[in-house]
Parts: C-alpha cells; sequence; structure tokens
C-alpha cells in the first residue's frame, strides 16, 4: 500500500509515535533491523524525516542524521528532522512566526497538507512536538505554545 499524498508531498504517517521512530533507528545503527520485521508505517515516517535510506543491498540503512538520533539520548537530532517535514515543519514557521497556535489553526494546516482525518493528524503533530520539548499544548484552551527552537 503506497503512502497517501496531499500538496505534492507524501504525507506523514500519522499513527507513527516518535518512540518508535528511535527504536527503528537504534536497531538498524546496531545492526539488528535485518533479522527483525520493520513495521511499514515506521519506516515511512523514518524515510520521510530522511533519517533511513537504503544500503547498497537495497536494505534500510540510517543515514548520518538517522544514526545522531540513534546515538543520542537527546531530542534535538529528531527535531531538526522533524522541523524539515510536514505537516511539522509548516506549523513549526507559523507558530515561531505567530507565538502561539490555535487548535483551529493546526487543523487547517493538516487539512491543506491532504490528511484525510485533520483531528488524528492534529494529534499527531501535537503528540511529535510535545514529546521533542518544542511546544506545550493547552487543552482547555486549545492552544499550542512554543518551548524551545
Amino acid at each position: 500500500m503506497s503512502a497517501p499524498t496531499g500538496g505534492g508531498f507524501v504525507l506523514f504517517p500519522v499513527c507513527v509515535r516518535p518512540e518508535r521512530v528511535v527504536e527503528l533507528l537504534r536497531r538498524l545503527a546496531s545492526g539488528d533491523g535485518s533479522e527483525v520485521h520493520i513495521e511499514q508505517a515506521v519506516l515511512d515516517a523514518a524515510r520521510r524525516l530522511g533519517l533511513v535510506e537504503p544500503d547498497g543491498a537495497g536494505r534500510p540503512a540510517p543515514t548520518g542524521a538517522g544514526r545522531a538520533v540513534a546515538e543520542c539520548d537527546c531530542a534535538r537530532p529528531l527535531a531538526d528532522a522533524v522541523a524539515n517535514a510536514e505537516p511539522f515543519a509548516t506549523v513549526i514557521r507559523v507558530l515561531r512566526a505567530r507565538g502561539n497556535l490555535w487548535r483551529e489553526d493546526i487543523l487547517k494546516i493538516v487539512g491543506e497538507a491532504g490528511y484525510r482525518d485533520p483531528w488524528e493528524a492534529l494529534g499527531c503533530v501535537l503528540y511529535w512536538l510535545i514529546y521533542l520539548g518544542l511546544a506545550d499544548y493547552d487543552s482547555k484552551e486549545g492552544i499550542l505554545r512554543p518551548l524551545a527552537f
């Protein structure tokens, strides 16, 4: 099954959590990835972030950025990759420009990107940005606030 597209790019798989991408990168960097089943959505997410590419034999292998994520117990290398992948890049860019983003603004961004279920994509974006320490979300008021860029 091919990944859905929107706005001329492959949409980021919303069902994938950052912890699973980090786990995949660590397995691939240690050499464990070739013997274990790799879930396609997790691999697609790592590819969209520029963290995995095929090696000479066509097997998935971490890129330089992927190795940095695998070897670091910090969020910065993964945050850098996320900041360059849609829909995160647009949300981060608008958040930097405005200082805060309302839930409706994020729903509009992910809806325009082509996600069939903007609410699911909203949950994905919020989870990743909070996990990486880039933003905080007040669910009562529906506002995303930047923490670090």
